[in-house]
């Protein structure tokens, strides 16, 4: 929507569904900036997400710290359905660089799906009690 009018780029960062899938973008850059730019949207707009998707894979540490800040401000806002793919191209899932998801993830209580492929759970997974009272669907593929 961004590529036919600038105005629909503000419009598109305020719905209620995140769907973020790196092959629908002509770049790394732009899929990036893309998603930055419209998580950072939804955290000043103070709007919750109901469903957010990210799909794509991690080449630098700057792509990391942006999936990072996506996926914590959308888990702090209370996102419903969760999918996460976030597989690293040149290191296998089972490898111990796989991306490792936030401890904040135990404590979202309105989350009613998720799931993830290519992740670590959090380190705290075993340890702490998880707070998952409206999950409805899990689904975990190549998981640590």
């Amino acid at each position: 929507m961004s590529v036919v009018s600038r105005n629909w780029l503000h419009l598109s960062a305020s719905f209620l569904i995140l769907d973020f899938h790196i092959d629908q973008f002509s770049s790394r850059e732009c899929f990036f900036k893309y998603v930055e730019y419209t998580t950072s949207r939804f955290c000043h707009q103070n709007v919750t997400a109901d469903e957010l998707r990210l799909v794509t894979d991690i080449w630098k540490p700057e792509e990391l710290d942006i999936a990072n800040r996506c996926l914590e401000l959308a888990l702090h806002k209370g996102v419903k359905l969760l999918e996460i793919d976030l597989t690293n191209l040149s290191e296998s899932p089972f490898a111990s660089a796989a991306y490792r998801l936030p401890n904040i993830l135990l404590s979202v209580s309105v989350l009613e799906s998720f799931s993830f492929r290519g992740c670590d759970l959090p380190s705290s997974f075993m340890v702490d009690a998880v707070k998952f009272k409206s999950l409805i669907y899990l689904r975990l593929d190549y998981v640590k």
